[in-house]
């Protein structure tokens, strides 16, 4: 995803997160940490993994895009830096490792190079459809999800 595409999605975001801020009756700060908490274990869960650099190599950023790799290969846990999180900062989710984009895009080579392997028409046979991609498209229903808890608590 390109920056220009990431802060598209997030200037949507912004706007229906806005719409439920009032259903949340004052507990903003909860509902963003909800949301962050299921879309980055979202994200992190749906990352196929091979030796586990790919799915390790997720960052969580307030305010500031992380920069470079990890080198970690086990996953990823922001909870730590989720439970500070709160609501007028710009959360960040990425993944700088170069193949990154290609397992979210399937722009592997088609057929594959060494023939048969984990890819099918250049996309990954372990998530065909991306990651994050499918992360977003589900936003809506873990907002919902945040407000309702919200809402009980």
């Amino acid at each position: 995803m390109t920056n220009a595409e990431a802060q598209a999605l997030n200037k949507k975001f912004v706007v229906d997160i806005t719409r439920w801020v009032s259903a949340a009756k004052g507990k903003v700060d909860d509902v963003v940490r909800k949301i962050l908490y299921d879309v980055s274990s979202a994200i992190i869960l749906r990352t196929p993994v091979d030796t586990g650099r790919l799915r390790g190599n997720w960052q969580f950023g307030e305010d500031a895009i992380p920069k470079g790799e990890t080198g970690n290969t086990g996953t990823p846990d922001f909870s730590a830096q989720i439970k500070n999180a709160k609501a007028g900062h710009i959360y960040y989710i990425v993944n700088n490792l170069p193949y990154a984009s290609v397992i979210e895009y399937g722009q592997y080579p088609n057929p594959p190079k060494g023939g048969a392997g984990k890819t099918s028409g250049g996309y990954s046979t372990q998530a065909p459809a991306g990651m994050v991609r499918v992360t977003v498209m589900e936003y809506e229903k873990y907002l919902r999800e945040a407000v309702i808890k919200a809402r009980s608590e």
